[in-house]
């Protein structure tokens, strides 16, 4: 009786739930992508930065 019990809680909480809309899901993926691309190309910026601070100090 418990499992029936524990099956039915499980249903009653699935109904809870909201999926977001497709305009929602969109937005949020598509700042994803921009998120990522800005700290990738912020991260490109400061190693370039760091590489040439470290071939002037070695003099290469």
């Amino acid at each position: 009786m418990r499992l029936v019990a524990f099956i039915k809680e499980v249903k009653a909480e699935a109904l809870k739930i909201v999926w977001p809309s497709r305009k929602e899901t969109m937005f949020a993926s598509i700042l994803v992508i921009l998120v990522t691309v800005l700290v990738g190309l912020f991260f490109l910026l400061v190693d370039s930065l760091v590489h040439k601070l470290i071939r002037l100090i070695l003099g290469i």
